[in-house]
């Protein structure tokens, strides 16, 4: 007896879930990349209006994607939320040794693990409402509920 192949699984001779995959690690590794720079290139001028904050807004923001990004691709969110902590902590240890103004701080660190627990908490909060309504699950291709 064969196994039925799932909908998304083969197209054309593509398996479109291992595409699914593919690129969604693709964009999250280019996230990471993304955040490495914003992190380490030479600081932009401050703005003409002091915006209080900004900087730890613009940390947690840019760890937020980070995380999602990463979520999405299938990494655990524990495992997410590991090295999103270390990822914030090196990164600030590596902006005490650039030539260019760059000042390592804690708060910093303290928003980048708050925008990765705040993606995470988002995601665990979308996948326990999509389990009680009867969703399917996008990433592996099966559908709870068909049409």
């Amino acid at each position: 007896m064969s196994r039925a192949r799932p909908a998304v699984a083969l197209a054309h001779g593509r398996d479109w879930n291992a595409i699914g995959r593919w690129s969604a690690r693709a964009f999250a590794t280019l996230q990471t990349v993304v955040v490495l720079v914003a992190l380490w290139s030479p600081p932009p001028p401050p703005p003409e209006i002091p915006i209080p904050w900004l900087d730890k807004a613009v940390h947690a923001g840019l760890f937020w994607i980070w995380a999602v990004a990463w979520a999405v691709a299938g990494v655990r969110p524990r495992l997410v939320a590991i090295i999103g902590v270390l990822l914030g902590v090196v990164t600030e240890l590596v902006q005490g040794l650039l030539p260019w103004p760059r000042n390592p701080d804690i708060f910093d660190v303290v928003a980048d693990a708050a925008g990765v627990v705040i993606a995470l908490l988002l995601a665990t909060l979308i996948a326990r409402t999509k389990r009680a309504m009867g969703w399917g699950s996008w990433r592996n291709g099966r559908d709870s509920n068909p049409r």
